[in-house]
């Protein structure tokens, strides 16, 4: 990885890292005014709703859209390419506006698909929040799709800075409005943020690109583009029956289950989101272009790189989040509605979240990888297996564990289903390499872990992280101890980032 990828995602995980501590302020807001109760709880199934129809169709739109904006722009030109953008955005807004009338129309359907088992009084106030939710559809294709051709001109931080405002815009519409109009503050607020975020976003993009309105949208190109996806799409979309399985069985459980499942998410998704989108956003239009250059090794060599990265840089802060999960949900949440047990349940459910941060990472980058080379169906197949270990799971354990047999379901799915896409990529004869470097990353890595365990074991009677400030302290003290270790071993990516960042602010030439 050069120093100028090194950089970008430094910033990067800088911006987002801002912009999570402001989403975490939102969320405890969130939980201060509604707890773990009937009404977040029919606020979060509501939320689901886009999660589990919408998410799967844009995202596998998104992982075509940048090989493919490359391609055109290496074969043909910044013009074409701009004019190929033109047609898809226009596709991808008219398809989006219809999945959410339909989604609108539908609502009862779905709500009654996603919570069976809510009684009347809160499957009504889902149908209500879940109508206003869908209305975001359009605007969420046009904003995250002009984000990723930005990103293509390295313009990586804009799209980071946005979701700031968002979190800052929902945070006020909670303080001025919540005593008035309760939960539907919440989802209001949510539906005309993403309209802010396009609005910045179509600003930013001016730069690099001028929409071209075409009669005909739907072009060869897009057609191509739209059966390349299915595969994709189908494995996003088992990916997204986890969600459904989890909303499905946690409304039939206790009163706030779904609630603490979604409390807990919240922090997981912002761990993988700030490490693992930070690395996606600077390196997935690189492997992009390299894949659309036909440099087939050097594909292969970033995504190697990718996943070490990724893993050194998760490993420490997944160690000492493991560690302290119950202090992590007291000091986030603990305050307000949010009860004792809601405490219990929720750091339960996180622990075997935060241990599967790492996998889901990783899964991601290979993936990735599979869909530059054309093979999207495998990733499918692996993905339809993994979610049907994850139901199966789920309903066993969830009567030994309770609610937090699903997070530990989710996470021996996560694992089988991660073994089943690298077995293939590391028992072929071109990533022999590879294969002995997982060798060698695996060895010291297991090393640093069972010599942080003896540092956690020395020291965890002293550890007082009853603050957030305290919290932050000692996870920056773990990071350090951990990174300490990397390079006294000689790990040669920690060695790589010491020796960069010190020629970078410290070396003066003499």
């Amino acid at each position: 990885m050069n120093g100028k990828n090194y950089l970008n995602i430094i910033i990067v995980l800088f911006i987002i890292i801002i912009g999570k501590i402001i989403s975490f302020v939102r969320n405890i807001i969130i939980s201060y005014y509604f707890g773990a109760s009937n009404v977040s709880d029919a606020f979060f199934a509501a939320n689901n709703i886009p999660s589990i129809i919408y998410w799967s169709f844009i995202s596998s739109y998104l992982v075509m859209l940048i090989p493919e904006y490359e391609k055109k722009k290496t074969t043909y030109g910044v013009i074409e390419a701009n004019m190929f953008f033109s047609r898809y955005l226009t596709f991808i807004f008219i398809i989006s506006l219809f999945l959410s009338l339909l989604s609108y129309y539908f609502i009862e359907i779905l709500v009654n698909v996603i919570a069976p088992s809510f009684n009347q009084e809160n499957k009504k106030l889902t149908v209500s929040l879940g109508k206003i939710l869908v209305l975001s559809f359009p605007f969420t294709a046009s904003y995250l799709s002009l984000a990723a051709i930005s990103s293509t001109y390295d313009k990586f931080y804009a799209q980071h800075i946005i979701p700031i405002f968002s979190a800052l815009f929902v945070i006020f519409g909670l303080y001025l409005f919540v005593e008035q109009y309760g939960i539907y503050t919440l989802a209001i607020a949510g539906v005309l943020a993403t309209v802010i975020q396009v609005i910045i976003q179509i600003l930013i993009s001016k730069k690099h690109f001028k929409y071209s309105f075409q009669k005909k949208f739907i072009d060869t190109d897009i057609r191509k583009m739209s059966i390349a996806i299915i595969p994709i799409f189908i494995g996003y979309s088992v990916d997204q029956m986890n969600l459904l399985a989890n909303s499905i069985i946690s409304s039939g459980l206790s009163m706030g289950s779904l609630s603490a499942i979604n409390y807990a998410q919240n922090i997981q998704l912002t761990i993988s989101g700030v490490i693992t989108t930070a690395m996606l956003t600077v390196l997935y239009p690189r492997m992009s272009k390299l894949s659309s250059e036909h440099k087939k090794d050097d594909v292969i060599e970033t995504t190697w790189t990718s996943i070490r990265y990724l893993t050194i840089m998760s490993l420490p802060v997944i160690l000492f989040l493991s560690f302290n999960a119950k202090n992590l949900i007291k000091i986030i949440y603990f305050r307000g509605r949010f009860s004792e047990l809601a405490l219990t349940q929720t750091s339960n459910i996180l622990l075997f979240y935060l241990i599967s941060i790492i996998l889901l990472s990783i899964k991601e980058f290979i993936t990735r990888f599979y869909y530059l080379s054309s093979r999207t169906t495998f990733p499918m197949f692996a993905g339809v297996i993994s979610v049907l270990i994850n139901i199966f799971f789920s309903y066993k354990l969830v009567a030994d564990f309770g609610v937090a047999g699903l997070s530990l379901a989710n996470l021996i799915a996560t694992c089988l289903g991660l073994t089943l896409l690298a077995a293939p990529l590391l028992l072929r004869n071109k990533m022999y390499k590879i294969t002995k470097d997982v060798k060698i990353f695996l060895l010291k890595i297991c090393t640093s872990f069972l010599l942080m365990l003896f540092f956690h074991l020395s020291i965890h009677k002293y550890i007082n992280s009853g603050t957030m400030l305290l919290f932050t302290a000692w996870l920056i003290a773990y990071s350090f101890v951990f990174y300490l270790i990397l390079l006294l071993i000689r790990q040669q990516d920690a060695v790589q980032i010491f020796s960069y960042t010190w020629n970078k602010f410290f070396y003066v030439q003499k």
